[in-house]
């Protein structure tokens, strides 16, 4: 297997096909479909540190705001594609060869947050943070129709440039350091296609499960 080194910000790898995409597609259609009432619509004021918001400190952090739609682990069915990948040992052992951080990965055991899904449509966005995770895993299943909207952003850490990841695709992994690098999805503001996406929680620890504030 080949081997990376995590000193990048981001690595970016096509793991699923068109065909995989759509039927997942299909399969989160289908939940939000059936189960509108369930779904989870979040909406949250924060600074730059999204886990410490108990206390804003306004003269130094500017107040942003995020939001989406957010489908749970426990709503995704057991027989899923998603699930699959989550969970095959392959993707797994990848994933530990390309961060390097720890000598093993665990999914996680989170009843909710283990593996999650993040639709964000017109209007939606998620701003400016940083994560309390030294990593994490996000395969982008579907982009918006507007190519200016819905786009993963960093900043560097020198001088707060703000870098734009337009090349990133449909289907493709996306490892970043979020507790590093301040970051956002930018807004979606007439694209009619929402920006849909999994995040995959894994961590060190076996028995790893969220925080009480991401829950």
């Amino acid at each position: 297997m080949v081997r990376f080194r995590y000193r990048h910000k981001i690595s970016n790898a096509d793991v699923v096909t068109t065909e995989t995409r759509s039927n997942i597609l299909n399969e989160i259609n289908s939940i939000l479909i059936n189960s509108p009432s369930n779904l989870y619509n979040s909406y949250v004021e924060h600074t730059e540190n999204l886990y410490s918001t108990s206390s804003y400190e306004t003269n130094l952090n500017e107040i942003e705001s995020s939001s989406k739609t957010i489908i749970a682990f426990d709503q995704i069915s057991h027989e899923s594609l998603l699930r699959k990948i989550y969970s095959w040992n392959p993707l797994i052992n990848f994933i530990t060869d390309v961060i390097q951080i720890y000598p093993n990965l665990y999914p996680s055991c989170d009843d909710l947050g283990a593996l999650y899904i993040n639709i964000y449509r017109q209007s939606n966005k998620l701003s400016w943070h940083t994560d309390h995770s030294h990593f994490f895993v996000n395969l982008l299943l579907q982009q918006t129709s507007m190519s200016n909207e819905g786009i993963f952003e960093y900043k560097t850490k020198n001088n707060n440039e703000i870098i734009s990841r337009t090349d990133f695709q449909a289907g493709g992994l996306v490892l970043f350091n979020g507790r590093t690098y301040s970051h956002r999805v930018a807004e979606i503001r007439l694209s009619k296609l929402p920006r849909i996406n999994a995040i995959l929680t894994y961590d060190c620890h076996p028995d790893h499960r969220l925080s009480d504030y991401v829950l």
